[in-house]
């Protein structure tokens, strides 16, 4: 994206945490912020001031569904900023069983849905981007806005053995290896996995893990000792650049994605694909289909 920009002859600023791995361009200038996701009023003064005309949201569902960013609209903070952005879970909202009506991430969606439409009757909503291609085959209805279908992306798969890319990170060479890299929120089933493991014979099996570690997981302090302790688990606790997360599928002989009532799409098994990896998952929504 911001490759993109900058062809296109637009300056670019990007708002990122102090400590997540930085691969951008020496062209697009970087503003360090405390965390990732930052506030929608956060986002929209750093917009002012740098005076952009374009704001970006990497994650429209975790900046637009809280009532200060409902707020921040209704005053119209925006002015005449153009607002474009991903939105990761259209299907919360519009996937109307009466589970789903009741469960938290509907509520969310639809308070996104709202300031969305809200945000496009004021004229600073452009374009936004869908990451889920079950939409395609079911056309949304609810939508009074310019959106558009983009695939979960991987980068270009990079011939590298398996062996290689063990020893480029350490890993033992005699071991069936698999990963579970990314977000380790309840829905994404690392705890079972891990939970799994202490239970089986893994002398010939190894668990990679790479991504950082939740407090919920971190609690679970003896079993993670415990497992590493019998060679059954190695963890890369921290953001992982774009080439470790490739490394760690290179790696791996198989991916894991155990994945809790996920009804969309998985970046992870885009990720998987393009490096012919195969995966072990729920047989769940878009992933199972």
């Amino acid at each position: 994206f911001c490759k993109a920009c900058l062809e296109t002859g637009y300056r670019v600023i990007v708002a990122t945490p102090n400590d997540s791995p930085s691969q951008l361009s020496r062209a697009v200038t970087h503003v360090p912020i405390a965390q990732g996701n930052e506030s929608f009023r956060v986002a929209v003064g750093l917009a002012k001031k740098f005076q952009c005309q374009m704001l970006f949201l990497c994650s429209m569902d975790t900046l637009l569904y809280t009532d200060e960013a409902r707020d921040a609209i209704k005053k119209n903070e925006l002015g005449n900023l153009a607002l474009y952005g991903f939105w990761i879970k259209p299907y919360a909202v519009i996937q109307r069983t009466l589970m789903s009506v009741l469960s938290k991430g509907y509520r969310r969606a639809s308070r996104v849905l709202g300031n969305l439409n809200d945000l496009s009757m004021r004229g600073n909503l452009k374009r936004v981007f869908v990451l889920d291609e079950d939409l395609v085959q079911n056309p949304p209805t609810l939508f009074s806005f310019p959106f558009e279908y983009v695939p979960d992306p991987w980068r270009p798969f990079i011939e590298r053995t398996r062996q290689a890319a063990r020893e480029k990170l350490g890993l033992p060479l005699d071991k069936v290896i698999v990963c579970h890299v990314g977000d380790d929120t309840r829905r994404k089933g690392l705890l079972d996995v891990l939970t799994a493991f202490d239970q089986i014979d893994a002398s010939s099996v190894l668990l990679v893990r790479g991504g950082r570690l939740n407090r919920r997981t971190l609690k679970k302090r003896k079993l993670l000792e415990r497992l590493q302790q019998r060679g059954a688990f190695i963890c890369f606790n921290r953001w992982l650049t774009e080439d470790e997360f490739d490394l760690i599928m290179q790696a791996a002989d198989y991916v894991l994605i155990p994945y809790h009532s996920h009804v969309g799409s998985s970046g992870i098994l885009s990720r998987a694909t393009g490096h012919r990896r195969p995966v072990i998952a729920s047989d769940y929504g878009l992933i199972g289909r």
